[in-house]
């Protein structure tokens, strides 16, 4: 079924964004996890933890009903500096969770009205949202690791991408 697909592909483009955030920052070093290039740019900690943020409030609250609260302005600011560990453990329990809720998904919640954040869609769309948001966000985390370390990531090593 169509509903089962999209569940899937939302899945697995979820957790193969988990895996780049966990290599880029085996790829980064401290300094770098939490270093604001300037005021306009936010730390590679602070876009997880927005991540986490906006995986929580849209699958988790608006989508699963579990009980969340947003403070989306804190995930900016710079906190106390959490351990790669740490930010590891909570982007993949945000992750593997949200793909619980998102396995569970029926055709019927797919095409369930909520409203999240002021706005009122549906549950494709919701999904889309997240996994686009998601992999915008995994983009700029590598982009900061490749550029602060000069170092490649690897994500498709081994694999010749040329074949039709």
């Amino acid at each position: 079924m169509l509903h089962e697909k999209i569940a899937q592909s939302a899945m697995r483009h979820l957790a193969e964004g988990c895996n780049r955030i966990e290599k880029c920052l085996e790829l980064t070093n401290d300094k770098t996890l939490w270093e604001h290039p300037n005021e306009s740019l936010v730390s590679i900690g602070n876009l997880i933890q927005h991540v986490c943020g906006n995986v929580s409030q849209h699958i988790l609250r608006g989508i699963g009903g579990e009980g969340f609260v947003r403070d989306r302005d804190s995930e900016f600011e710079k906190k106390e500096m959490l351990s790669r560990a740490q930010l590891v453990a909570n982007v993949r329990d945000v992750v593997e969770r949200a793909c619980s809720v998102i396995g569970r998904m029926t055709s019927d919640d797919f095409e369930r009205t909520f409203t999240i954040q002021g706005f009122t869609t549906d549950g494709v769309a919701v999904v889309a949202h997240v996994v686009e948001h998601f992999s915008y966000h995994v983009g700029q985390i590598t982009y900061a690791v490749k550029l602060r370390e000069n170092v490649s990531t690897g994500y498709y090593e081994g694999k010749d991408l040329n074949i039709p």
